[in-house]
């Protein structure tokens, strides 16, 4: 019996036929990546939202500013004012230009300031809010100690020497006097004139520690030129002559001559105290 070839398997793929490899691969197209698409319009929409927040905040600050500018609830109130002795606390504020009812946010504490500083008897003022109505202002005073007389001018004067300000009818004026400094030592040589008016406030201190101020109070302190001293004591300008050195000493010899002439019911004039040879000698002058 004679075989028959079997039929083709028609679910087996035919062979392909074998394709041999180049000796090199062809070249190819270097392929660059397409650029995304849609980057400026994101940057757009980042810019665009920074925009927005920041138009929100810039809303919100300009609406608070008009709140505090403009709310009855930071209205000035109250006032506090410290430090005050030459000065009441209705003239500082009067000064600084500082009302009742301001807003306490729109006052320029530093123009107040300045204004309150205006006032030569101020020497210092700090200002601070206290919120929501309350303005504290503490100030410190010059404290006048004498009153210094220079061009024919009256002045007043501090512990330290500084002079700050022209005698007016309303400023206190139950101060000693200093004579003796000219014009030249005022305008050239500011220092040399400090120190001469410190040497005056001294004499003036020991006189009340030392002296019988309360029979004789103290009227004038000269201090000349040359170094030496006197004061006028008493309401009917009783000179005392105390020289150049030694003055504490000079002024308790001028307390116990003061006594012996109290005792014996004189009146004297001018008591020399300057003698610097013999110290201890006095010459009194009677009138």
């Amino acid at each position: 019996m004679s075989e028959r070839p079997l039929p083709p398997n028609r679910r087996v793929a035919p062979p392909k036929p074998v394709v041999e490899a180049p000796d090199e691969a062809p070249a190819v197209d270097e392929v660059r990546p397409p650029k995304p698409k849609g980057r400026l319009f994101g940057v757009l929409r980042a810019i665009a939202g920074v925009l927005f927040a920041l138009a929100i905040s810039i809303a919100c600050v300009i609406g608070l500013v008009r709140y505090t500018h403009e709310s009855p609830r930071f209205a000035i109130h109250t006032i506090e004012v410290n430090g005050t002795v030459q000065r009441t606390p209705e003239q500082v504020t009067e000064q600084g230009k500082i009302q009742k009812g301001d807003n306490i946010f729109a006052l320029d504490l530093d123009r107040a300031r300045a204004n309150i500083l205006e006032d030569p008897f101020i020497e210092s003022v700090t200002i601070a809010r206290k919120l929501p109505g309350t303005l504290r202002i503490e100030v410190v005073e010059r404290e006048p100690a004498v009153v210094v007389s220079l061009s024919g001018q009256l002045y007043l004067a501090t512990r330290e020497g500084e002079v700050f300000k022209k005698v007016d009818p309303s400023d206190p004026f139950d101060f000693p006097i200093v004579t003796g400094i000219g014009p030249e030592l005022a305008h050239n040589d500011r220092e040399g004139m400090v120190q001469r008016l410190k040497r005056a406030i001294e004499l003036a201190a020991d006189y009340e520690r030392l002296g019988p101020a309360k029979k004789y109070p103290l009227q004038e302190i000269h201090v000349p030129d040359d170094g030496t001293s006197s004061l006028v004591v008493g309401k009917e300008g009783l000179v005392l002559r105390l020289g150049k050195e030694a003055h504490r000493q000079a002024l308790e010899r001028a307390g116990h001559v003061l006594q012996e002439v109290t005792a014996r019911r004189a009146r004297a004039s001018v008591i020399f105290l300057d003698n610097e040879a013999h110290p201890e000698r006095v010459v009194v002058r009677m009138k």
